[in-house]
């Protein structure tokens, strides 16, 4: 009976492997997809619109436009022949992911390593499908080819206000690359025309920046009706700014407001202790 219960541990052990490959491969594939649509044509030499064609066997990538990268295979035609299925969707692992090819679909764009290794698609980084993705795709290559960080930058805040979320993914990133701290104001500026949660997302990036002038900014988002952006602003305001004097007064002001009242009261207690730390 022994030689059973090691079999059964055997198949136990086998069971939590799988397991435990399933929630990695799930984690890895959602922080691929968190990688903001900026990022992705950062990294990749080369960006295309392409069809996708695929019958009898045989698939073929028509190249309509090059977004980035050397445009002297405008109009090539990169064919393929794989003993596959005639499904119109195929799986293909790539360094980046498995990533889901959609075949007999025009508008398709790649983002690639480089021309050179483009075999078999296995350089391809990533890829959007969806007709508004497209649309940022093209729109964004563009905007991210602006020298000047402050065109740059307001560019970002332009299409962000106009609801486009793969902007307002990476204006975060583009605010948190920023060298010249004069541009700051933009942000300041956009801050209350931003939704909810672009402010909750604005507000962490306040925290990381650590600059005093987002501070009016943050007071400000204290009255917030939204839970997640006035707590998000009260621990900001407790964590990076202690002391200043107008956070002094707001936490004051606050002290009876349910979602600040935590950090308010950590805030004057601390006071208590060590009645010197605030700033005059």
């Amino acid at each position: 009976m022994r030689w059973i219960a090691e079999r059964n541990q055997e198949v136990e052990m086998k069971i939590i492997l799988f397991c435990f490959l399933i929630i990695y491969s799930v984690g890895v594939s959602s922080h691929l997809r968190a990688r903001p649509m900026g990022e992705w044509i950062k990294i990749s030499q080369v960006v295309l619109i392409v069809d996708t064609i695929k019958h009898e066997g045989i698939e073929k990538i028509i190249i309509k436009k090059v977004l980035k990268g050397n445009s002297g295979n405008l109009n090539k035609n990169i064919i393929y022949k794989r003993q596959d299925s005639n499904s119109n969707l195929d799986p293909v692992v790539t360094a980046s992911a498995t990533l889901w090819i959609p075949w007999n679909k025009k508008n398709v764009v790649l983002l690639i390593d480089s021309w050179e290794y483009f075999i078999d698609f296995q350089d391809i980084n990533w890829l959007y499908t969806e007709k508004k993705a497209v649309k940022s795709v093209v729109k964004m290559v563009k905007t991210l080819n602006f020298k000047k960080e402050r065109k740059r930058i307001k560019a970002f805040i332009k299409e962000s206000q106009k609801g486009n979320d793969f902007f307002q993914e990476q204006l975060l990133v583009e605010i948190e690359k920023m060298m010249n701290p004069k541009n700051f104001d933009l942000v300041l500026n956009y801050f209350p025309k931003a939704n909810d949660k672009q402010q909750n997302d604005l507000i962490d990036v306040f925290s990381m920046i650590n600059d005093k002038r987002s501070v009016p900014v943050l007071i400000e988002a204290l009255s917030s009706k939204n839970d997640f952006v006035s707590e998000n602003a009260a621990y900001t305001l407790y964590t990076h700014f202690l002391g200043m004097k107008s956070v002094t007064k707001a936490f004051k002001k606050h002290i009876n407001t349910p979602i600040v009242n935590s950090y308010a009261t950590k805030y004057f207690k601390r006071y208590e202790k060590k009645p010197t730390f605030i700033k005059k």
